[in-house]
Protein backbone atom coordinates (compact mmCIF):
# COMPACT_ATOMS: atom_id res chain seq x y z
CA UNK A 1 0.00 0.00 0.00
CA UNK A 2 1.40 3.39 -0.95
CA UNK A 3 0.81 6.54 0.99
CA UNK A 4 -0.62 9.64 -0.60
CA UNK A 5 1.98 12.32 -1.07
CA UNK A 6 2.00 16.03 -1.75
CA UNK A 7 1.72 16.47 -5.53
CA UNK A 8 4.24 19.26 -5.68
CA UNK A 9 6.88 17.30 -3.78
CA UNK A 10 6.16 14.22 -5.88
CA UNK A 11 6.63 16.20 -9.07
CA UNK A 12 9.94 17.56 -7.81
CA UNK A 13 11.22 14.12 -6.95
CA UNK A 14 10.01 12.44 -10.13
CA UNK A 15 12.03 14.82 -12.27
CA UNK A 16 15.01 12.98 -13.71
CA UNK A 17 17.65 12.38 -11.11
CA UNK A 18 20.43 14.22 -12.87
CA UNK A 19 18.30 17.24 -13.65
CA UNK A 20 17.19 17.39 -10.03
CA UNK A 21 20.73 17.12 -8.76
CA UNK A 22 21.82 19.91 -11.11
CA UNK A 23 18.94 22.08 -9.95
CA UNK A 24 20.25 21.63 -6.42
CA UNK A 25 23.90 22.13 -7.38
CA UNK A 26 24.45 24.89 -4.86
CA UNK A 27 23.38 22.57 -2.07
CA UNK A 28 25.14 19.50 -3.43
CA UNK A 29 28.41 21.38 -3.64
CA UNK A 30 28.55 21.65 0.14
CA UNK A 31 30.76 19.14 1.96
CA UNK A 32 29.32 16.01 3.56
CA UNK A 33 28.44 16.14 7.24
CA UNK A 34 26.86 19.56 7.00
CA UNK A 35 25.36 20.13 10.44
CA UNK A 36 23.15 23.09 11.21
CA UNK A 37 23.14 24.84 14.58
CA UNK A 38 20.42 26.34 16.74
CA UNK A 39 22.16 29.67 17.17
CA UNK A 40 22.82 31.50 13.93
CA UNK A 41 26.49 32.07 13.22
CA UNK A 42 27.82 29.64 15.82
CA UNK A 43 29.63 26.37 15.25
CA UNK A 44 28.38 23.00 16.46
CA UNK A 45 30.66 23.14 19.49
CA UNK A 46 29.81 26.73 20.41
CA UNK A 47 26.06 26.14 20.26
CA UNK A 48 26.25 23.25 22.70
CA UNK A 49 24.17 20.94 20.53
CA UNK A 50 24.88 17.30 21.42
CA UNK A 51 23.25 14.14 20.08
CA UNK A 52 22.33 12.93 23.56
CA UNK A 53 20.10 15.98 23.80
CA UNK A 54 17.82 14.52 21.12
CA UNK A 55 15.17 12.06 22.24
CA UNK A 56 15.25 10.08 18.99
CA UNK A 57 17.27 9.80 15.80
CA UNK A 58 16.16 8.90 12.27
CA UNK A 59 18.54 8.01 9.47
CA UNK A 60 16.97 9.06 6.16
CA UNK A 61 19.55 7.94 3.57
CA UNK A 62 19.45 4.75 1.51
CA UNK A 63 20.95 1.52 2.78
CA UNK A 64 24.46 0.51 1.63
CA UNK A 65 25.51 4.09 2.39
CA UNK A 66 27.24 3.25 5.66
CA UNK A 67 24.00 3.03 7.59
CA UNK A 68 25.11 0.04 9.69
CA UNK A 69 28.31 1.75 10.82
CA UNK A 70 26.44 4.90 11.79
CA UNK A 71 23.76 2.86 13.58
CA UNK A 72 26.50 1.17 15.62
CA UNK A 73 27.82 4.60 16.64
CA UNK A 74 24.41 5.81 17.81
CA UNK A 75 23.23 2.61 19.49
CA UNK A 76 26.27 0.60 20.68
CA UNK A 77 29.68 2.20 20.44
CA UNK A 78 29.20 5.79 21.59
CA UNK A 79 25.54 6.43 22.35
CA UNK A 80 22.65 4.29 23.55
CA UNK A 81 19.64 4.91 21.36
CA UNK A 82 17.25 1.97 20.97
CA UNK A 83 17.73 0.25 17.60
CA UNK A 84 15.61 -2.85 18.28
CA UNK A 85 12.29 -1.05 17.87
CA UNK A 86 13.34 0.90 14.75
CA UNK A 87 12.06 -1.45 12.03
CA UNK A 88 8.69 -1.79 13.74
CA UNK A 89 8.35 1.96 14.10
CA UNK A 90 8.66 2.63 10.37
CA UNK A 91 5.38 0.72 9.97
CA UNK A 92 3.84 2.55 12.94
CA UNK A 93 4.75 5.91 11.37
CA UNK A 94 3.38 4.82 7.98
CA UNK A 95 0.09 3.71 9.55
CA UNK A 96 -0.20 7.02 11.42
CA UNK A 97 0.17 8.90 8.14
CA UNK A 98 -2.51 6.73 6.53
CA UNK A 99 -4.87 7.63 9.37
CA UNK A 100 -3.96 11.33 8.96
CA UNK A 101 -2.58 11.38 12.49
CA UNK A 102 0.61 13.07 13.69
CA UNK A 103 3.20 10.65 12.32
CA UNK A 104 5.56 10.52 15.30
CA UNK A 105 3.28 10.56 18.35
CA UNK A 106 2.57 6.82 18.50
CA UNK A 107 6.19 5.93 17.67
CA UNK A 108 7.45 8.07 20.54
CA UNK A 109 4.89 6.54 22.91
CA UNK A 110 6.03 3.01 22.07
CA UNK A 111 9.77 3.67 22.08
CA UNK A 112 10.81 7.11 23.39
CA UNK A 113 14.55 6.72 22.76
CA UNK A 114 14.39 5.14 19.30
CA UNK A 115 16.93 5.04 16.49
CA UNK A 116 15.63 4.20 13.01
CA UNK A 117 18.41 2.99 10.75
CA UNK A 118 16.49 3.24 7.45
CA UNK A 119 13.39 5.39 7.62
CA UNK A 120 12.33 4.63 4.03
CA UNK A 121 12.78 0.84 3.90
CA UNK A 122 12.77 0.67 0.11
CA UNK A 123 14.74 -2.59 0.04
CA UNK A 124 11.98 -4.63 1.67
CA UNK A 125 9.24 -5.47 -0.88
CA UNK A 126 7.56 -7.93 1.46
CA UNK A 127 6.24 -5.11 3.63
CA UNK A 128 2.68 -4.21 2.65
CA UNK A 129 2.53 -0.89 4.48
CA UNK A 130 5.59 1.19 3.87
CA UNK A 131 6.79 4.75 3.87
CA UNK A 132 7.45 6.36 0.54
CA UNK A 133 10.41 8.67 0.10
CA UNK A 134 8.15 11.66 -0.36
CA UNK A 135 6.46 10.95 3.00
CA UNK A 136 9.67 12.11 4.66
CA UNK A 137 8.63 15.71 4.09
CA UNK A 138 5.57 15.25 6.33
CA UNK A 139 7.71 13.55 8.97
CA UNK A 140 10.20 16.41 8.90
CA UNK A 141 7.40 18.93 9.46
CA UNK A 142 6.08 16.92 12.43
CA UNK A 143 9.46 16.57 14.13
CA UNK A 144 10.45 19.06 16.80
CA UNK A 145 13.92 20.46 16.13
CA UNK A 146 14.99 19.95 19.75
CA UNK A 147 13.73 16.33 19.97
CA UNK A 148 14.47 14.54 16.69
CA UNK A 149 17.78 14.42 14.85
CA UNK A 150 17.77 13.48 11.17
CA UNK A 151 20.96 11.81 9.98
CA UNK A 152 21.57 11.46 6.23
CA UNK A 153 24.12 8.82 5.28
CA UNK A 154 25.45 9.46 1.78
CA UNK A 155 28.56 8.13 0.08
CA UNK A 156 30.34 8.32 -3.25
CA UNK A 157 27.81 7.27 -5.88
CA UNK A 158 30.11 4.81 -7.64
CA UNK A 159 30.89 3.07 -4.34
CA UNK A 160 27.19 2.81 -3.51
CA UNK A 161 26.33 1.39 -6.94
CA UNK A 162 29.16 -1.12 -6.70
CA UNK A 163 27.97 -2.22 -3.27
CA UNK A 164 24.36 -2.66 -4.41
CA UNK A 165 25.36 -4.72 -7.45
CA UNK A 166 27.50 -7.00 -5.24
CA UNK A 167 24.95 -7.39 -2.44
CA UNK A 168 23.06 -10.60 -3.20
CA UNK A 169 19.90 -9.95 -5.19
CA UNK A 170 19.48 -6.36 -4.00
CA UNK A 171 19.49 -4.86 -7.52
CA UNK A 172 16.81 -7.37 -8.58
CA UNK A 173 14.73 -6.51 -5.50
CA UNK A 174 14.90 -2.83 -6.37
CA UNK A 175 13.93 -3.54 -9.97
CA UNK A 176 10.88 -5.49 -8.77
CA UNK A 177 9.53 -2.51 -6.84
CA UNK A 178 7.55 0.51 -8.01
CA UNK A 179 9.59 3.21 -6.31
CA UNK A 180 9.51 6.95 -6.73
CA UNK A 181 12.00 7.74 -9.45
CA UNK A 182 12.66 4.05 -10.17
CA UNK A 183 9.78 2.41 -12.11
CA UNK A 184 9.38 -1.39 -12.21
CA UNK A 185 12.12 -3.07 -14.21
CA UNK A 186 14.64 -0.28 -13.56
CA UNK A 187 17.59 -0.53 -11.19
CA UNK A 188 19.52 -3.48 -12.59
CA UNK A 189 22.24 -1.44 -14.32
CA UNK A 190 24.91 0.88 -12.98
CA UNK A 191 23.56 3.81 -14.99
CA UNK A 192 19.99 3.42 -13.68
CA UNK A 193 21.19 3.04 -10.10
CA UNK A 194 23.47 6.08 -10.42
CA UNK A 195 20.67 8.35 -11.61
CA UNK A 196 18.32 7.11 -8.90
CA UNK A 197 20.81 7.42 -6.04
CA UNK A 198 21.77 10.94 -7.02
CA UNK A 199 18.13 11.90 -7.39
CA UNK A 200 17.17 10.48 -3.99
CA UNK A 201 20.02 12.28 -2.25
CA UNK A 202 19.18 15.51 -4.05
CA UNK A 203 15.60 15.19 -2.86
CA UNK A 204 16.66 14.46 0.73
CA UNK A 205 18.91 17.53 0.79
CA UNK A 206 16.03 19.58 -0.64
CA UNK A 207 13.73 18.41 2.18
CA UNK A 208 16.07 18.48 5.16
CA UNK A 209 19.10 20.69 4.63
CA UNK A 210 17.52 23.92 5.82
CA UNK A 211 16.63 22.32 9.16
CA UNK A 212 18.78 22.80 12.28
CA UNK A 213 18.32 19.14 13.31
CA UNK A 214 19.92 17.61 10.21
CA UNK A 215 23.39 16.10 9.75
CA UNK A 216 24.81 14.63 6.54
CA UNK A 217 27.72 12.19 6.80
CA UNK A 218 29.95 10.26 4.40
CA UNK A 219 31.34 7.06 5.97
CA UNK A 220 34.21 6.99 3.46
CA UNK A 221 35.44 10.42 4.59
CA UNK A 222 37.41 10.46 7.86
CA UNK A 223 36.88 14.20 8.29
CA UNK A 224 33.13 13.78 7.86
CA UNK A 225 33.05 11.04 10.51
CA UNK A 226 35.18 13.16 12.85
CA UNK A 227 32.72 16.05 12.51
CA UNK A 228 29.81 13.75 13.37
CA UNK A 229 31.63 12.42 16.44
CA UNK A 230 32.45 15.97 17.56
CA UNK A 231 28.86 17.06 16.92
CA UNK A 232 27.68 14.29 19.26
CA UNK A 233 30.21 15.09 21.95
CA UNK A 234 32.32 12.00 21.17
CA UNK A 235 35.42 13.59 19.69
CA UNK A 236 38.09 11.04 18.82
CA UNK A 237 35.66 8.16 18.40
CA UNK A 238 36.85 5.45 16.01
CA UNK A 239 34.02 4.24 13.79
CA UNK A 240 33.74 0.54 13.03
CA UNK A 241 33.24 -0.89 9.55
CA UNK A 242 29.98 -2.84 9.90
CA UNK A 243 28.16 -5.04 7.38
CA UNK A 244 30.96 -4.71 4.84
CA UNK A 245 30.53 -6.52 1.53
CA UNK A 246 33.79 -8.02 0.29
CA UNK A 247 32.23 -9.86 -2.63
CA UNK A 248 33.67 -8.95 -6.02
CA UNK A 249 31.63 -8.39 -9.17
Amino acid sequence: MKLLTTPLISMLFLATAVEFAHAQHAVAARPYAVAKTYERGKSMEESGVRCQGYKNVMQVGLGKSGTSSIAAFFTKEALRYNLTCGAELTKVIAESLLRHEPPLDEARRRCPNFYISELARVYFPEESIQLQLTDLSAIRRAALTNETLFVHCQRNTSKWVNSVLRWGNLAQRLASRDLEGLPPGRGRTAGELTRWYEGVNGYLRFVFESRPNYVRVDVDDEMSLARLARFCGREGHKFSAVNVNNKKL
